[in-house]
């Protein structure tokens, strides 16, 4: 069977936002396939025109999508932007609302990082609830798969460092 026979390969994150005092919600979908690249792609990206009181929504290249094809094979490291344009200031939820393809087994983590609290939420134990004032946040969370901070490897401490810090200079034995 050759590539163009064969169905193309999808695996897919429906996410929900909700207000949870007015009820509003909002979804939006991250999907992994074959033929989708980081950047835009016509077919797989759809862009996100932030009318509804509540929107979530993916940043490929500092633009709002609704919809987000990236590409495959995954990569656990992938990490996603995510917005979200609030009307009414409150409590509100972030969820999973449906999965497919590798995301339909457990194994494979989905986290949202709250960078405005420096928090890293696990999706699949509970729906995240924060609290927010309306407004536009563009760079507030990341879609992610890894609950580490950083990647890099962790750094030795050395028990006999001594610092010494004095007016004009800093010395280290």
């Amino acid at each position: 069977v050759s590539s163009a026979d064969r169905p193309e390969s999808k695996s897919r994150i429906w996410l929900d936002v909700v207000n949870v005092a007015g009820g509003q919600k909002d979804t939006a979908l991250v999907g992994y396939s074959e033929n989708s690249t980081l950047g835009v792609d016509h077919m797989y990206d759809c862009m996100n025109s932030i009318k509804n009181e509540l929107t979530l929504y993916s940043m490929i290249q500092a633009e709002p999508y609704i919809i987000q094809g990236r590409p495959l094979p995954f990569d656990v490291s992938d990490v996603v932007p995510m917005g979200v344009k609030i009307a009414n200031e409150g409590a509100h939820t972030i969820a999973i609302r449906k999965v497919d393809g590798l995301f339909e087994t457990t194994q494979q983590n989905i986290y949202i990082e709250d960078k405005q609290l420096g928090l890293i939420h696990d999706l699949r134990q509970a729906p995240y609830t924060f609290t927010s004032p309306a407004g536009r946040y563009d760079n507030r969370f990341v879609l992610r798969y890894t609950n580490e901070m950083l990647s890099n490897p962790s750094f030795e401490s050395n028990q006999n460092v001594v610092v010494l810090a004095k007016a004009d200079f800093i010395e280290i034995h």
